[in-house]
């Protein structure tokens, strides 16, 4: 349970942009190219703003998991 919360408040804090393709990869399933196509995004921009979210998220994360 908290490591669920910690998780969540660490998203909390990634810029909107970041939480959203986090969220259509991981809670959604979608692949980079689809989530490029939903979100009207280069699919470069995508990756960029993943692997963004998850070196903050394993930075944060890193003493507690």
């Amino acid at each position: 349970e908290m490591r669920r919360e910690r998780v969540r408040r660490a998203i909390l804090k990634l810029p909107a942009e970041q939480q959203q393709v986090l969220a259509y990869a991981f809670f959604g399933g979608f692949a980079h190219r689809e989530i490029a196509e939903i979100l009207s995004l280069p699919l470069g921009t995508v990756k960029n703003k993943l692997f963004r979210a998850h070196t903050v998220l394993r930075s944060a994360l890193a003493t507690f998991l």
